[in-house]
């Protein structure tokens, strides 16, 4: 399964294989990890109303902040991508692209990009106990003596019940 496809990868836990993942979680690790390039996000048109609209992104830029809090540890991750309105399909009628229509699509936008990490990060923390982002690096690098005290319980105890904060902003380009 070696060459499958570029967009299946294997995830590695102290060199063992734990599992594969898709393009969502590829997209996903991306995005947090800011190694995501450019690419298509697709969300429902706003306010309900039927149809799909797609957004082509072609910057983002992600931060990691450590907080650490009466002893516990949390990270902020903030996500901001900026891209083009592309497309919108399924739509009877005409949605006229206005100011506001743009303002409720960035929102959805980053909805659709909010949850697709949550799910990523939860399947990450859950399932394989595989800190795919290196959050263990940034960690070590900006709180190194407490990450001193919890490297060992990293994997195990402290990586899968992680709170994780995340804020995604989308701004479209007219």
């Amino acid at each position: 399964r070696k060459d499958a496809s570029e967009t299946i990868k294997k995830w590695l836990k102290k060199g063992k294989m734990v599992g594969w993942a898709d393009t969502e979680d590829v997209e996903s690790i991306n995005f947090v990890r800011d190694l995501y390039r450019r690419g298509v996000v697709v969300a429902s048109i706003p306010e309900g109303k039927p149809g799909l609209m797609a957004m082509e992104i072609n910057k983002t830029k992600a931060k990691v902040k450590p907080v650490i809090e009466d002893g516990r540890l949390r990270l902020d991750i903030s996500i901001k991508a900026w891209g083009e309105y592309d497309e919108q399909v399924g739509v009877p009628g005409n949605v006229h692209v206005d100011k506001k229509f743009i303002d409720k699509s960035e929102k959805q936008f980053a909805r659709v990009i909010e949850e697709q990490c949550y799910r990523t990060i939860r399947k990450m923390q859950k399932e394989f106990k595989a800190d795919v982002f290196q959050f263990n690096r940034i960690l070590r690098a900006r709180e190194p003596a407490y990450w001193d005290e919890i490297k060992e319980k990293w994997d195990n105890t402290i990586f899968p019940k992680l709170e994780i904060n995340l804020n995604v902003e989308v701004k479209i380009k007219l």
